[in-house]
């Protein structure tokens, strides 16, 4: 039963299965042809949501492709909290890739990456203490590998990976921390019916070193290189430095980890898929030899006027 204030439009609410995140989701279909998102919490989280909301709303004004946010607060019962969304008709980028020419894929990465550089330019607060961010991505990485070496799980290759992640934590070169997105794969993308590109499902949107949003990139690299490219030259509009590498494939192998630990402790689901994806890092980094994955290309644009 879901207990709804009176300002929410009127309709059928269909459920909504694809996706992760732990929110209810329904469409809304009104009877004048209306279409809405709804997307409801635990009371408990309404200060998460309304700093969504907040994120939401300045990419928003900063003309960012997000879904516009009607309406939000607590249900009847106080029980729970919605966020009322504008429907975007089109199909998920995890869908339709498959079937899409690798001009195309390369052309909506560079769209993706130019998305998440403006993302990133937003400000945070002047008396956001960027020292304590730097402190806190430093342990969180050694949170990641202390659960991961406590869980008692090992696989083929986890020694090098664990190498990686001592070798070069001490390595990081901070970008100025920034709103991240944090969960920026193609099944968070959707394009639309009028070819347009919006980047959807905020629900784990946070902020830290700009880098930590290519932490899933390998996600992306295992589907379609050519997006994978675009979105790194969308983003630089050059080529980056080795240090981007070397804090990218950082924060990809954590979120390895992370991910495996998290499976073993509260899942059923197959460990194998991110034991895959470590080979494939280790192989696409010659087991961690270079920095920069085999399956990157140089900007072609570089240096053109």
């Amino acid at each position: 039963m879901i207990s709804m204030p009176g300002n929410v439009p009127a309709g059928k609410l269909i459920p909504i299965h694809e996706g992760l995140s732990t929110d209810k989701k329904y469409r809304v279909e009104c009877q004048n042809g209306e279409k809405y998102l709804l997307r409801i919490s635990d009371a408990a989280r309404f200060e998460r949501k309304r700093a969504e909301v907040e994120l939401m709303e300045q990419c928003g004004m900063l003309g960012l492709p997000v879904q516009r946010v009607y309406n939000y607060g607590l249900s009847e019962d106080g029980k729970e909290v919605y966020v009322l969304l504008s429907w975007i008709e089109g199909h998920c980028i995890a869908d339709i890739i498959s079937r899409l020419t690798p001009r195309k894929r390369y052309e909506l990465g560079c769209r993706a990456g130019s998305i998440l550089s403006k993302l990133h330019s937003l400000l945070l607060p002047a008396s956001f203490p960027i020292a304590n961010c730097n402190t806190q991505i430093f342990e969180n990485i050694d949170h990641t590998l202390m659960q991961y070496m406590d869980c008692g799980f090992h696989f083929k290759g986890d020694a090098s990976i664990i190498e990686y992640i001592v070798q070069n934590r001490a390595s990081l070169r901070f970008q100025r921390p920034c709103y991240l997105h944090r969960d920026y794969r193609l099944e968070n993308m959707i394009l639309s019916d009028t070819e347009d590109l919006w980047i959807i499902d905020w629900d784990s949107a946070d902020f830290g070193d700009p880098w930590e949003d290519f932490g899933t990139l390998f996600w992306i690299a295992q589907i379609s290189p050519e997006f994978a490219n675009g979105q790194i030259h969308g983003y630089f509009g050059e080529n980056p430095s080795s240090d981007f590498f070397r804090a990218m494939t950082l924060y990809e192998v954590c979120n390895i980890l992370k991910s495996i630990t998290w499976i073993k402790q509260n899942s059923r689901e197959d460990v194998n898929v991110m034991i895959n994806f470590s080979n494939l890092l280790l192989d696409w980094h010659h087991n961690f030899e270079s920095f920069t994955p085999s399956w990157y290309e140089p900007n072609p644009r570089q240096g053109m006027p």
